[in-house]
């Protein structure tokens, strides 16, 4: 693995050493003076995209995508974490046992690989905004309907839709918000969207902790269908096509139109572009993952986020009902825990940008204290202690996706980046065909300090896993170059 690592260095070395934001860009400006560039803008000639982008600056435009963005991944996670809510409540009212349940989750997980993986390849193919119109369409409409659904195979069938939704929206947000950002906004930015999928695991647990008790699961699940059904205006008002799949598809002037509105949007008066930007005919393959010059970056990410989703997966599925089993109040104590989620949120957007800890130890950082975390949640018996760790731990454990999130496409070339995060999408799924009945077994033993202590030994082989990252692309240009 190390010489795949090395060799692939090797071969980004040259292409990536003037790529700091540090540098200045590569931008010509033909303006008279100060006056006349106010009045008839700015024409730019340029080899690169993030010229243009640091150019046009973060501003109205930007914003704008955020919205679409930071909402579509709150619908997404407040739908997807309403599922850890129901298996008491089903599962009285179906009389289901507890080595049937776990199919609800399997058959979820094989909806959202399906999801991710088509939508994925499908963006590299077509396009970012269709693809994601669609995915929000699926999440909004059988969201509506799970609540009226009058039996369990049914349910499984209409949760498995709406997880194909889930995996083609979370597939696509990230990207779609990155592809317009300048340089020095991309961390912090893709780390908010993953805030705003957070606070949508909070709505989700505040409205079990409030409508379920009182008013059953029905009604949970309608309040947690509403952010996904408001999502379906907001996209048909913002969606906008990627500039840098434009250029890549060889569609230069609707690139170029998408970077003028840009800047109309942002006050910048920009007249002419003018960008070198390769062209790839075969886009969408996910082979070319495994290009000589991509090999061991995919292998080692996938690595890391096969990891992250068991630990995070096999810690969160049951934990409301291993908290009730040590004496805990399983809803509120589970609101506490998605909240203090929010803080951890806070410091990955400070320490992910690269004055500071940079992507690679910012991810290393949050990975060990995570396994430290649930080693002492194992042995410490204390229920008030346990509380506060349990908060600790998703303090650090779920800003790790955000990490991953923001460093996972930024690794690719732009040909191939949502089917390299398609790849990753059925990969991360897999976890969940099998990781539910592992924790319901593990739960099952009785031994209550095994639960978390396996899922800790998850993220202590992920942090030894981050050891083989060495391409920090934290303040460093995207790559539009073809991938293979």
């Amino acid at each position: 693995m190390s010489a795949l690592i090395s060799e692939e260095n090797d071969l980004l070395e040259d292409v990536q050493s003037d790529d700091n934001i540090s540098t200045t860009p590569d931008v010509s400006y033909k303006e008279a003076d100060r006056k006349d560039s106010l009045c008839n803008g700015t024409s730019i000639t340029t080899k690169n995209l993030d010229d243009v982008l640091m150019f046009i600056q973060f501003g109205r435009f930007q914003l704008k995508m955020m919205l679409l963005t930071c909402h579509g991944y709150f619908a997404v996670c407040s739908e997807m974490m309403l599922i850890i809510f129901l298996t008491v409540p089903l599962k009285k009212e179906w009389h289901i046992a507890d080595m049937t349940y776990p199919a609800l989750l399997v058959f979820g997980a094989v909806g959202g690989i399906t999801g991710g993986v088509i939508i994925g390849i499908v963006s590299d193919k077509y396009g970012r905004k269709t693809p994601f119109l669609i995915s929000t369409v699926i999440l909004a409409v059988f969201s509506l309907l799970a609540p009226f659904v009058n039996s369990f195979p049914l349910f499984i069938c209409v949760r498995t839709l709406i997880s194909l939704g889930e995996g083609g929206l979370g597939a696509l947000v990230h990207v779609q918000l990155l592809e317009f950002l300048p340089i020095k906004n991309r961390g912090s930015c893709l780390v908010t969207i993953t805030l705003c999928g957070t606070l949508g695991a909070v709505y989700a647990a505040a409205m079990a902790w409030w409508l379920l008790p009182r008013y059953g699961w029905r009604l949970f699940m309608g309040a947690c269908a509403m952010p996904a059904v408001l999502q379906v205006p907001i996209s048909v008002w913002l969606i906008r096509e990627s500039p840098r799949f434009l250029f890549v598809s060889g569609r230069a002037e609707a690139g170029i139109k998408v970077l003028k509105e840009m800047a109309r949007q942002n006050n910048i008066k920009l007249l002419q572009v003018d960008i070198d930007c390769p062209t790839s005919v075969n886009r969408g393959r996910m082979r070319d993952l495994l290009t000589p010059a991509l090999k061991g970056r995919t292998l080692v990410i996938s690595a890391i986020w096969l990891l992250q989703c068991i630990g995070y997966w096999g810690v969160t599925l049951f934990l409301p009902q291993y908290m009730d089993s040590v004496g805990m109040d399983p809803y509120l104590n589970t609101f506490s825990i998605f909240i203090g989620q929010i803080p951890g949120m806070f410091l990955a957007i400070i320490t992910i940008e690269p004055h500071m800890l940079g992507r690679i130890r910012c991810l290393r950082f949050f990975s060990f204290f995570t396994c430290l975390s649930l080693i002492l949640f194992a042995f410490i018996d204390d229920v008030a202690a346990k509380t506060v760790i349990v908060i600790v731990c998703y303090f650090f454990m779920v800003p790790m996706y955000s990490i991953l999130n923001t460093l996972t496409p930024e690794m690719f070339p732009t040909d191939i980046r949502t089917t390299a995060l398609a790849f990753i999408s059925f990969l991360i799924g897999l976890p969940s065909l099998f990781t539910a009945f592992l924790s319901a077994g593990v739960l099952s033993t009785g031994v209550l300090w095994l639960y978390p202590l396996v899922w800790g030994a998850c993220f202590l082989i992920l942090t030894f896993l981050t050891f083989l990252l060495h391409q920090e692309t934290a303040g460093k240009k995207l790559d539009d170059r073809k991938s293979s």
